[in-house]
């Protein structure tokens, strides 16, 4: 929304970006995986976002070149001539489609496109100086996964930027990859469930599982299984959610819009479709086929809860726990680097299965600008990390914001229209959607914000030491949510005077205790985290009910 506000000579422009929802969610669970890929596929090769994925949509669903397809071939080689930041994640789908689909491609455009491929710059090592954004883990899979395959698609070519033979390109790319793979062996992934980032990731692991050989097809295969193993239990009623390690405010106001929601709605059957193709047409025009063990833990029995405990990032950066029943999730980021910028980290998240914007969260904003683009921003990341823990279907969040916090304030997002009822009572944030509960309630007093772009959706807390607490549950009759409001009553959260330790009593279950430096003990006792491994340790239990 471009807006523009005039007063004589005086201009002030402002754009503001939103989405909108263009499709009704899609049951395919009775639809086999071939089917709901083939659905997909032709969705895509008419909606698709007009870059290098709709391309292979086309020609896997057999449509014929058009001006759509002209179109999307001279804007991905637009990018990758001019070196543009992200031309990485576009060159893999286009390698894939000079791989695969050849013979399809009009000369003209075949011919531009092996120029391109030829003339573009792999890393860092080569000459150049442009704005191509190196380090990130997506960008270093998808550089390395360009160069591999561009050598083996023209291993007697010489490409122009490096001067190398295009065998010695795939040679060093192989040797990068295998080091790519050693370190995401060892510690997970830096992103971890980010449903910006996980479609990246797919662009290259999945080229890898379609085009490679030997052991880093392999390794590709083994990597994206542990994906969709993570991306299967923080799905809920079609939309990916929870915890992330890196997050925009677009993923988490708007799931069912990410690229990802789709990339579950053809995996596991349920869910929506979009515009997104920058790598969802591939995972549709190639065979495999997510593990068994993923789909599993989708869709929990009603009264049953599915938890999961596992690591993920260097050294253990992230401790993440899973609570998830039919009707509710939530997940959360055990421990971090509390009081350090958390450039986009998304620690805490409430999803609901009933409506797929009913979802809560707690931060602390990054910046002023409610519409802002900083990282972390207003409501993705957090401007002072919290210490945070989760113990079954309760979490506890710490914070110190110094005494010079530019924005003295926390807050909790809870979009009020997305729900059945949200109650503000004893400084308890209650929330009901279908048969799922949840309750957000902090040590300082919480105020809705009643104007401005928090209108509807922002709750504050202000001060500078706070603790936040959450809880879930399902609701089994009418008067479920009469019984989890006095539950609540019974609840008492408290914060040390110096801010350092929160304690929490509750009336049946155990006296949590999360302090500043020591972390979470239950009963007194020191928490031990479960799970050191980035493979999930899963359980299923009985849901917690009201």
């Amino acid at each position: 929304l471009n807006l523009t506000f005039s007063v004589g000579e005086t201009r002030v422009a402002r754009h503001i970006a939103f989405a909108t929802f263009k499709e009704a969610p899609r049951d395919m669970r009775r639809l086999s995986l071939d089917e709901r890929k083939a659905v997909a596929l032709d969705y895509m090769a008419s909606h698709g976002e007009l870059r290098a994925g709709r391309a292979i949509a086309a020609l896997a669903a057999g449509r014929s070149v058009d001006d759509a397809f002209y179109e999307v071939i001279g804007n991905t080689l637009a990018a990758i001539d001019e070196r543009r930041d992200c031309s990485d994640f576009v060159l893999v789908p286009l390698l894939w489609v000079a791989a695969c689909y050849r013979d399809g491609v009009p000369t003209d455009l075949m011919t531009a496109i092996d120029r391109s491929i030829l003339n573009y710059r792999y890393w860092v090592d080569e000459p150049g100086n442009d704005v191509m954004w190196f380090w990130s883990e997506n960008h270093v899979l998808c550089f390395h996964v360009s160069q591999y395959l561009a050598g083996r698609l023209y291993p007697d070519r010489r490409f122009e930027c490096s001067g190398r033979w295009g065998h010695e390109q795939t040679a060093l790319a192989e040797n990068r990859l295998m080091r790519w793979f050693d370190s995401v062996e060892v510690h997970g992934l830096a992103e971890w469930n980010s449903a910006a980032y996980y479609p990246i990731d797919f662009i290259g692991l999945l080229a890898l599982e379609h085009l490679a050989e030997g052991e880093i097809r392999d390794l590709a295969r083994n990597l994206l299984d542990r994906l969709f193993l993570m991306i299967g239990l923080h799905t809920l009623a079609g939309v990916p959610a929870g915890t992330m390690g890196r997050a925009y405010d677009k993923e988490l106001r708007a799931g069912p819009l990410t690229e990802l929601a789709p990339f579950a709605t053809v995996a596991f059957g349920q869910g929506w479709l979009n515009d997104g193709v920058a790598a969802l047409p591939m995972f549709a025009a190639a065979s495999y086929s997510p593990p068994a063990e993923a789909r599993d833990v989708v869709d929990p029995p009603v009264g049953k809860a599915v938890t999961a405990h596992y690591v993920q990032g260097h050294d253990e950066a992230a401790r993440l726990v899973l609570y998830k029943t039919a009707a509710v999730q939530l997940s959360s980021t055990m421990d971090g680097k509390p009081g350090g910028r958390g450039h986009q980290q998304h620690i805490l998240d409430i999803r609901f299965a009933a409506n797929p914007l009913a979802k809560a969260w707690v931060n602390h904003p990054g910046e002023d600008d409610p519409w802002g683009h900083q990282r972390p921003s207003y409501w993705a990341g957090n401007g002072s990390m919290p210490r945070a823990a989760q113990y079954g279907n309760a979490a506890l969040l710490l914070y110190d914001l110094g005494a010079d916090a530019r924005l003295p304030f926390t807050h909790a997002y809870v979009e009020r229209s997305a729900f059945d009822e949200v109650i503000l009572e004893d400084n308890w944030i209650i929330m009901k959607s279908g048969r799922g509960f949840a309750a957000l309630t902090a040590t300082r007093p919480i105020v809705p914000v009643e104007t401005g772009p928090g209108a509807g959706i922002e709750f504050r807390a202000e001060g500078t030491n706070v603790a936040w607490y959450g809880l879930v549950g399902d609701g089994t009759d009418a008067d479920s949510l009469q019984r989890f409001r006095l539950q609540l009553l019974k609840t008492q959260l408290e914060l040390s005077a110096d801010g350092r330790r929160a304690v929490l009593q509750q009336s049946d279950g155990p006296l949590l205790s999360l302090d500043w430096t020591e972390g979470l003990s239950v009963d007194g006792q020191p928490y031990v985290f479960p799970n050191r491994s980035i493979d999930p340790l899963i359980r299923w239990a009985d849901a917690v009910s009201f």
